[in-house]
């Protein structure tokens, strides 16, 4: 009954980290921000900080082409069908394999801590300007 109960709290855990990151996903589709910009940036004036060039590519991917919040949301969607399984999905064999989700929810936290929306200040900063 044990074993139960703590396979019923982690499938919350998981599902409560797919929905908060596919939020954070939306959420970072319209207000785009590299989260790491403040490691070796130059802190300007009249603009903040300004990434450091070697920041270039996450800049790409997540700010100018928001290739990353987009492929969060989708993983966040499928994880999501996974752990509140649809009927399509149950009949399928990756849904019995608990490897492949802890890989898939460990793939989902290193996309998703790479965009500013999934941290904590972000999401108050962003809900001041709502």
């Amino acid at each position: 009954m044990g074993n139960l109960i703590w396979h019923e709290y982690a499938r919350f855990v998981a599902i409560t980290a797919t929905v908060y990151g596919m939020w954070a996903g939306f959420w970072g589709l319209f207000y785009r921000k590299f989260f790491w910009d403040f490691v070796g940036g130059t802190l300007r004036d009249p603009g903040g900080i300004q990434p450091p060039p070697s920041a270039a590519p996450f800049i790409m991917i997540i700010v100018k082409i928001p290739l990353l919040q987009i492929f969060g949301v989708l993983m966040a969607f499928f994880l999501l069908a996974l752990e509140w399984p649809l009927p399509l999905m149950k009949k399928l064999p990756i849904y019995r394999n608990l490897v492949v989700r802890i890989v898939l929810l460990f793939f989902q936290a290193f996309i998703n801590i790479l965009y500013y929306q999934v941290s904590s200040r972000g999401n108050r900063q962003q809900k001041a300007l709502v």
